[in-house]
């Protein structure tokens, strides 16, 4: 920060603060291994275990508070290896890494599908990044032990052996900081409430992660309640009037969302809330833009927003809502078995402006897809997104724009006529 950084973040205390007490914890592990059974058990859902059929598509998101100090920001990935390139923007070096695997898997010769592609994941993307290992599915006590040490060895070997060829080459590398491991199974509450004081002992731990039990100016807030009216309102404009109108909630407590809130270009949001400071009288800010810096940075950590590609992502959830029909793997079985048809069909019928021929291109269109990733038409894209509530034609190129940012979709080439840029999922 600076000197001139440290001053303002103790004058802004001094006209008043809060304490900040979100974690983001994102599960992480090979399909199957049990991760939103862990989380609906984390969450204190009576029945925790998901079913096969529900399980996670791409990823979901939680807040799921664990006492009056400590509230769990949970991103459960889902494991699938397609749903990868969307995650990517979610690796962050300041979540704490719930990694798991399952017990059966907790064996040598499972050891690179279950385990080191994330462990290579996460040294790339997050170094230095905290992670809690945990076995799952250890319905027997007695086998925690044996299993934890496997856990913690042949991780503890793969580290000892990355760091010797890193300094081979000269290379300096910040390992990651792995925790003990815990066996945990859903049948069993006691493991689950030792996962839970595992997890609130590592958060509050000094150092490991300062955005936890740390004060912190109240006004980080009126810069996360500037995310909030953007996200609510959409339009830029309209997000300053209800800002200057206090009737602008905070991100995380707006129940609406904007198609057009999705996401703003980092500094145009820096310039918004510049703007906002101007406007009032009755609390000067000195230095703006050192406020809106630490505290952006602050709200990434703690998973509320998304800094990726120069944006800022105000809505994860909505934006989860866009990749998971891109990457779920369940689709190309229902082009191929023809059971998607019926929903092509009522799409088409139900949508005004398309035609009965309509039909027909759509399904070569899905055809193309699951079998080269390619999205030649925006047609395809509206009936991948049906679902999404608010989604319009004219939001889509902002949408586009964004997931080319951040690395989700790659712009092929663009064909002559309206509408026909040719994509394809990373």
């Amino acid at each position: 920060k600076g000197l001139g950084g440290i001053r303002t973040f103790f004058e802004e205390l001094d006209k008043g603060a809060t304490t900040s007490t979100v974690l983001k914890v994102v599960l992480a592990g090979d399909a199957m291994a049990g991760k939103t059974s862990l989380r609906n058990a984390v969450a204190g859902r009576p029945n925790p275990r998901q079913a096969e059929k529900d399980r996670t598509i791409h990823l979901d998101i939680e807040v799921v508070p664990i006492d009056e100090d400590l509230v769990l920001n949970i991103y459960d990935c889902g494991g699938q290896q397609e749903y990868l390139p969307g995650q990517l923007p979610y690796i962050t070096r300041h979540a704490l890494f719930v990694l798991m695997v399952e017990a059966p898997c907790a064996k040598d010769q499972f050891f690179e599908k279950s385990l080191e592609r994330f462990l290579v994941l996460l040294q790339a993307r997050a170094p230095g990044a905290v992670v809690l290992p945990v076995v799952s599915k250890v319905d027997d006590a007695d086998a925690a032990g044996p299993l934890c040490e496997w856990f913690d060895g042949a991780a503890g070997k793969w580290f000892e052996k990355k760091l010797r060829e890193a300094k081979s080459h000269g290379h300096e590398v910040k390992a990651l900081h792995v925790e003990p491991a815990l066996a945990v199974s859903v049948d069993r509450p006691e493991s689950v409430q030792l996962l839970r004081d595992a997890i609130s002992n590592v958060a509050k731990q000094s150092g490991l992660f300062p955005s936890v039990g740390q004060r912190i100016p109240l006004s980080y807030q009126d810069v996360l309640k500037t995310f909030g009216a953007v996200a609510e309102r959409g339009a830029n404009e309209l997000a300053l009037q209800a800002l200057c109108d206090d009737a602008a909630k905070v991100l995380g407590e707006t129940t609406a969302f904007s198609p057009h809130g999705a996401y703003r270009p980092y500094d145009e949001l820096m310039a918004l809330w510049g703007r906002f400071c101007e406007t009032r009288e009755d609390r000067r800010i000195a230095n703006p833009v050192r406020v809106f810096v630490d505290a952006t940075a602050l709200w990434d950590a703690q998973g509320l927003v998304l800094i990726d590609g120069g944006l800022v992502v105000l809505q994860p959830s909505f934006v989860t809502e866009i990749i998971r029909p891109l990457v779920d793997h369940r689709l190309k079985n229902q082009v191929e078995s023809g059971e998607i048809v019926e929903d092509a069909v009522t799409f088409v019928r139900e949508s005004p402006e398309l035609r009965d021929a309509d039909v027909d291109n759509l399904y070569d269109e899905l055809q193309g897809f699951v079998e080269n990733g390619e999205i030649k038409s925006r047609l395809l894209l509206m009936f991948l997104w049906r679902r999404i509530v608010g989604l319009a034609r004219e939001h889509l190129s902002q949408i586009i724009e964004m997931l080319a940012a951040s690395g989700v979709i790659l712009m092929l080439r663009r064909e002559h006529g309206e509408n026909r840029d040719v994509i394809a999922v990373a």
